[in-house]
Protein backbone atom coordinates (compact mmCIF):
# COMPACT_ATOMS: atom_id res chain seq x y z
CA UNK A 1 0.00 0.00 0.00
CA UNK A 2 1.45 3.45 -1.14
CA UNK A 3 -0.34 5.10 1.34
CA UNK A 4 1.64 3.24 4.07
CA UNK A 5 5.10 2.75 2.24
CA UNK A 6 5.60 5.73 0.19
CA UNK A 7 7.12 4.60 -2.84
CA UNK A 8 6.74 0.32 -2.54
CA UNK A 9 3.61 -0.98 -4.14
CA UNK A 10 2.04 -4.48 -5.83
CA UNK A 11 0.66 -7.87 -4.90
CA UNK A 12 1.46 -9.29 -1.23
CA UNK A 13 2.46 -12.25 -3.33
CA UNK A 14 5.04 -10.36 -5.93
CA UNK A 15 6.63 -8.73 -2.63
CA UNK A 16 6.95 -11.94 -1.22
CA UNK A 17 8.09 -13.58 -3.71
CA UNK A 18 11.13 -10.89 -4.37
CA UNK A 19 11.91 -10.57 -0.54
CA UNK A 20 12.39 -14.38 -0.78
CA UNK A 21 14.44 -14.20 -3.58
CA UNK A 22 16.91 -10.90 -2.83
CA UNK A 23 17.39 -12.37 0.29
CA UNK A 24 18.41 -15.83 -1.52
CA UNK A 25 21.28 -13.64 -3.51
CA UNK A 26 21.88 -11.21 -0.33
CA UNK A 27 23.27 -14.70 1.29
CA UNK A 28 24.48 -16.21 -2.05
CA UNK A 29 26.63 -12.47 -2.33
CA UNK A 30 28.12 -12.32 1.14
CA UNK A 31 29.23 -15.95 1.31
CA UNK A 32 30.94 -15.99 -2.13
CA UNK A 33 32.28 -12.59 -1.18
CA UNK A 34 34.07 -14.17 2.00
CA UNK A 35 36.23 -16.22 0.16
CA UNK A 36 39.31 -15.58 0.72
CA UNK A 37 41.56 -14.97 -2.45
CA UNK A 38 38.09 -16.35 -4.34
CA UNK A 39 39.20 -14.43 -7.46
CA UNK A 40 42.15 -16.50 -8.03
CA UNK A 41 41.48 -19.69 -6.09
CA UNK A 42 37.98 -20.61 -7.68
CA UNK A 43 37.65 -23.77 -5.13
CA UNK A 44 38.55 -21.45 -2.12
CA UNK A 45 35.52 -22.16 0.61
CA UNK A 46 33.24 -19.23 1.90
CA UNK A 47 34.48 -17.97 5.28
CA UNK A 48 30.84 -16.90 6.11
CA UNK A 49 27.78 -18.80 6.34
CA UNK A 50 24.13 -18.02 6.25
CA UNK A 51 21.32 -19.75 7.50
CA UNK A 52 17.85 -18.45 7.57
CA UNK A 53 16.51 -19.88 11.03
CA UNK A 54 12.92 -18.20 10.68
CA UNK A 55 10.45 -15.84 8.79
CA UNK A 56 8.12 -14.06 10.78
CA UNK A 57 5.83 -11.41 8.25
CA UNK A 58 3.45 -9.04 9.62
CA UNK A 59 0.86 -7.31 7.46
CA UNK A 60 0.92 -3.76 9.02
CA UNK A 61 2.86 -0.39 8.87
CA UNK A 62 6.12 -0.81 10.58
CA UNK A 63 5.74 0.67 13.80
CA UNK A 64 7.71 4.23 14.73
CA UNK A 65 8.46 7.08 16.72
CA UNK A 66 9.18 10.70 16.53
CA UNK A 67 13.04 10.58 17.07
CA UNK A 68 14.12 14.32 17.55
CA UNK A 69 16.16 15.47 14.84
CA UNK A 70 14.90 13.55 12.05
CA UNK A 71 12.30 14.75 9.93
CA UNK A 72 10.40 11.50 9.53
CA UNK A 73 9.25 8.89 11.84
CA UNK A 74 12.46 6.56 13.21
CA UNK A 75 11.73 2.48 12.80
CA UNK A 76 10.85 1.53 16.47
CA UNK A 77 13.36 -1.51 16.59
CA UNK A 78 12.37 -1.96 20.46
CA UNK A 79 8.88 -2.43 19.81
CA UNK A 80 10.23 -4.91 16.78
CA UNK A 81 12.73 -6.94 18.86
CA UNK A 82 9.71 -7.50 21.66
CA UNK A 83 7.00 -8.58 19.01
CA UNK A 84 9.82 -11.59 17.63
CA UNK A 85 10.99 -12.22 21.35
CA UNK A 86 14.50 -11.46 19.74
CA UNK A 87 16.23 -12.08 23.42
CA UNK A 88 15.22 -16.15 22.75
CA UNK A 89 17.05 -15.98 19.15
CA UNK A 90 19.95 -13.83 20.15
CA UNK A 91 20.63 -15.29 23.42
CA UNK A 92 19.38 -18.85 23.05
CA UNK A 93 19.68 -19.96 19.93
CA UNK A 94 22.68 -17.67 18.71
CA UNK A 95 21.31 -15.66 16.29
CA UNK A 96 23.61 -12.98 15.27
CA UNK A 97 21.73 -11.11 13.21
CA UNK A 98 17.98 -9.94 12.52
CA UNK A 99 16.99 -9.07 8.69
CA UNK A 100 14.21 -6.81 8.65
CA UNK A 101 12.33 -6.28 5.17
CA UNK A 102 10.41 -2.77 5.11
CA UNK A 103 10.25 0.51 3.13
CA UNK A 104 11.70 3.91 3.39
CA UNK A 105 10.02 5.40 0.64
CA UNK A 106 10.89 9.04 2.50
CA UNK A 107 7.57 7.93 5.22
CA UNK A 108 9.72 6.54 8.02
CA UNK A 109 13.49 6.77 8.87
CA UNK A 110 15.90 3.92 9.15
CA UNK A 111 19.25 2.47 10.13
CA UNK A 112 20.60 0.39 7.48
CA UNK A 113 22.26 -2.13 10.10
CA UNK A 114 21.88 -1.20 13.58
CA UNK A 115 23.96 -3.04 17.15
CA UNK A 116 23.29 -4.25 20.42
CA UNK A 117 25.24 -5.71 22.82
CA UNK A 118 27.07 -5.36 26.64
CA UNK A 119 30.07 -3.72 24.78
CA UNK A 120 28.00 -1.36 22.91
CA UNK A 121 27.09 -0.15 19.43
CA UNK A 122 29.00 -0.51 16.52
CA UNK A 123 26.78 0.00 13.12
CA UNK A 124 26.21 2.07 10.90
CA UNK A 125 23.40 4.12 13.16
CA UNK A 126 23.60 7.16 15.12
CA UNK A 127 24.56 5.00 17.83
CA UNK A 128 21.90 5.45 20.38
CA UNK A 129 22.13 3.10 22.91
CA UNK A 130 18.54 3.09 23.61
CA UNK A 131 17.24 1.79 20.08
CA UNK A 132 17.22 -1.79 20.47
CA UNK A 133 17.77 -3.51 23.25
CA UNK A 134 20.14 -4.71 25.21
CA UNK A 135 21.00 -8.09 25.76
CA UNK A 136 24.03 -10.29 27.32
CA UNK A 137 25.22 -11.02 23.43
CA UNK A 138 25.81 -8.84 20.38
CA UNK A 139 23.39 -8.59 17.88
CA UNK A 140 23.05 -6.63 14.68
CA UNK A 141 19.76 -5.54 13.08
CA UNK A 142 20.19 -4.99 9.18
CA UNK A 143 16.68 -3.14 7.60
CA UNK A 144 16.42 -3.66 4.19
CA UNK A 145 14.12 -1.76 1.75
CA UNK A 146 12.19 -4.14 -0.08
CA UNK A 147 12.08 -1.31 -3.09
CA UNK A 148 15.65 -2.23 -3.62
CA UNK A 149 17.60 -4.90 -4.87
CA UNK A 150 20.21 -7.13 -3.44
CA UNK A 151 22.91 -4.39 -4.45
CA UNK A 152 21.43 -2.08 -1.41
CA UNK A 153 21.08 -4.96 0.73
CA UNK A 154 24.82 -6.14 0.71
CA UNK A 155 25.95 -2.39 0.54
CA UNK A 156 24.21 -2.33 4.01
CA UNK A 157 26.83 -5.38 5.33
CA UNK A 158 29.73 -3.47 3.63
CA UNK A 159 28.83 -0.28 5.60
CA UNK A 160 28.44 -2.43 8.93
CA UNK A 161 31.37 -3.56 8.26
CA UNK A 162 33.13 -0.06 7.38
CA UNK A 163 32.18 1.27 10.78
CA UNK A 164 33.34 -1.39 12.76
CA UNK A 165 37.12 -0.72 10.49
CA UNK A 166 36.81 3.16 11.70
CA UNK A 167 36.19 2.28 15.54
CA UNK A 168 38.91 0.24 15.31
CA UNK A 169 41.34 2.71 13.56
CA UNK A 170 39.98 5.75 12.20
CA UNK A 171 42.87 6.77 10.48
CA UNK A 172 44.02 3.43 8.90
CA UNK A 173 40.42 3.05 7.44
CA UNK A 174 39.69 6.74 6.27
CA UNK A 175 43.38 8.01 5.61
CA UNK A 176 44.92 4.84 4.57
CA UNK A 177 42.27 2.44 3.05
CA UNK A 178 40.22 4.94 1.90
CA UNK A 179 41.91 8.00 1.26
CA UNK A 180 40.56 11.26 -1.45
CA UNK A 181 39.89 10.51 -4.61
CA UNK A 182 42.25 10.16 -7.27
CA UNK A 183 44.86 9.13 -4.47
CA UNK A 184 44.63 5.27 -6.31
CA UNK A 185 43.22 4.20 -2.62
CA UNK A 186 40.65 1.53 -2.44
CA UNK A 187 37.30 3.78 -1.79
CA UNK A 188 34.13 2.77 0.30
CA UNK A 189 31.35 0.80 -0.18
Amino acid sequence: DRRATGDVGGSLAELRRRTEQITGQVIEALEQGSRYHGYRQPSAPPSLHYTVVNTVEFLEPLPTWPKPGHRVPMTDYNAIMRRIDARTWVEARGVKEIWLWGYHGGVIDLWESNMAGPWGDISNSDRDPHDLPVFGKTYTVYHYNYGRGPSEAVEDHMHQIEAVLRHIDHDLFWNKFVGKPLEGRCGWA
